[in-house]
């Protein structure tokens, strides 16, 4: 381990041949000393990895946004053609499966018609805000929340894993990392229940709209049994449970909470409900 805290080949010029190799990916396997032009070109289309610099007796960490590094969008990852003085450079807290990153986008400026929040939707980086972006989360990032852990220390590990010193001068992305993994988490299950492609014409005898998944064993009429087959053999067991912890389901901390599955899921649809229970009157309990 501390090995790695030194380069044998410090001291010597770069491969290019142009100053001293001061720059080493800790991304990278096998990641040799570069200067600063070539680090960067190694780089041109890897913008979340870490980069040490040498300060003369010990490594330091740097970022490639220190050294100049710019995300351009569009053009795979050329300059626009029509860049000038219609393009637009931001400066956007990128949010990896890696840590932080301070990143420097500047938008293409072909297409007017293309919002930031599109461009950045096209190279995999979901935005915080769909009006102004200042936060942007990358979809491995938004894909690798799994094993039930929660997202407070998902969110603190990437802080620790971008500072483990000081995580506290890490920018906190809490509140936007949750607002948009829900997001993510309803578009991800909406696409995974085929309703992007008309699943419910392939199965019109189903609710429309679902993106619930149904049991495929379970007997269902028009779907792996049908009327002929034989009632003893495929009978459909139907129960009901009360459920003493519901009140769970609203948030006491977020009064303008709303679902963006409503009457999708396995809840019904909240204004029908509400009207429902408006027609419904009190009854004594035994």
């Amino acid at each position: 381990l501390l090995s790695r805290e030194y380069d044998q080949n410090l001291g010597k010029s770069c491969s290019c041949g142009s100053t001293a190799a001061l720059y080493r990916c800790r991304s990278c396997a096998h990641s040799p000393l570069r200067c600063k032009s070539c680090i960067l070109n190694d780089h041109f289309l890897a913008p979340w990895h870490h980069i040490d610099e040498w300060a003369g007796t010990h490594f330091e960490r740097t970022s490639l946004y220190r050294l100049g590094y710019r995300l351009r969008l569009g053009h795979g990852g050329g300059c626009c053609p029509n860049r000038g003085e219609a393009s637009t450079v931001e400066n956007i807290v990128a949010v990896h499966s890696n840590g932080f990153h301070m990143t420097s986008i500047e938008f293409c400026a072909c297409d007017a018609l293309k919002t930031s929040a599109d461009q950045l939707l096209k190279v995999d980086l979901f935005p915080a805000s769909f009006e102004r972006p200042e936060t942007v989360f990358t979809f491995e990032l938004l894909d690798s929340l799994k094993s039930k852990i929660n997202a407070y220390d998902f969110h603190l590990t990437l802080q620790e894993m971008t500072n483990a010193a000081f995580p506290q001068d890490v920018p906190n992305r809490y509140h936007e990392f949750v607002r948009v993994y829900r997001v993510w988490n309803h578009m991800a299950q909406t696409r995974r229940s085929g309703q992007c492609h008309s699943f419910d014409d392939a199965i019109p005898h189903r609710r429309k709209g679902s993106v619930t998944v149904r049991c495929p064993a379970c007997p269902e009429v028009h779907f792996n049994v049908d009327q002929k087959t034989v009632e003893h053999k495929y009978t459909l067991f139907i129960s009901a449970d009360g459920n003493f912890k519901l009140q769970r389901k609203n948030k006491r901390g977020d009064p303008d909470d709303v679902s963006l599955n409503s009457g999708r899921g396995y809840f019904v649809a909240d204004a029908p409900y509400r009207i429902y229970l408006s027609h419904a009157g009190d009854c004594q309990e035994v």
